[in-house]
């Protein structure tokens, strides 16, 4: 866990380890919650996982914060647009599924 922490761009959130590991939280995060290497911060509702070593640390604090501020929700329209071609080709790849919304 601490290596995968390190090694992402943003830090990982509690939901984006569960997802990488496979596990539920609560059976591999408490032996974490006091480690050296890790610090957690909650940001902007998500607890989030960095590094804290100072070096790797301003790094993905940096990626978390252009991320967030990026990222807006589509409208409910919007989605329902994005999930048709995901649901009528499983099969596509993103660039299909790209140029089929265009």
């Amino acid at each position: 866990m601490i290596q995968l922490v390190q090694n992402a761009p943003a830090g990982l959130s509690v939901r984006e380890l569960e997802d990488l590991l496979e596990l539920a939280a609560r059976s591999f995060l408490s032996p974490f919650r006091n480690h050296s290497a890790l610090k957690g911060e909650t940001h902007q509702g998500r607890f989030v996982y960095y590094a804290t070593e100072p070096k790797i640390y301003r790094q993905p604090k940096a990626a978390q914060l252009r991320i967030s501020s990026a990222a807006e929700l589509p409208t409910n329209a919007e989605a329902i647009t994005m999930l048709v071609p995901i649901i009528k080709h499983p099969n596509f790849s993103m660039a299909q599924i790209h140029a089929s919304l265009k």
